[in-house]
């Protein structure tokens, strides 16, 4: 908090998509401050409306994203996602991967990629 002046950020992006993450991030944010939903998940987020109200803070959800820009820093290395990452698959496994982010048993953060892209990930893909 002490980065912030004490009062927290003005905006907090918020992109895991779970309610372990979301409500840490109301309570970071600034009074009047906003925080953007960015993360998706399928679940029902169960979170305490009072900082909320308290601070007069705003949720925001967010679908507008600049994707190319965030892989274009990922393809720069300035973004280092991997360990991040629950699984790297091999492009013909992709029903797979949707059938398992539709059935998560854990928070999935799967990369689909070819054998070349899969390189690029730094590790081969899961075949």
């Amino acid at each position: 908090m002490a980065f912030f002046g004490g009062k927290g950020p003005d905006v907090v992006l918020e992109c895991a998509g779970t309610g372990s993450a979301l409500q840490p991030a109301i309570d970071l944010v600034r009074p009047f401050g906003r925080v953007a939903l960015v993360g998706i998940d399928n679940d029902s987020l169960a979170i305490s409306a009072w900082n909320i109200v308290l601070k007069g803070a705003g949720l925001l959800g967010v679908l507008d994203l600049d994707f190319g820009g965030g892989m274009e820093l990922i393809r720069q290395k300035k973004v280092d996602c991997r360990e991040f990452l629950t699984e790297i698959i091999a492009l013909d496994r992709i029903q797979e991967a949707f059938e398992t982010l539709l059935k998560p048993v854990d928070e999935e953060k799967i990369v689909i990629a070819h054998e070349h892209g899969a390189k690029q990930w730094g590790r081969d893909a899961q075949e």
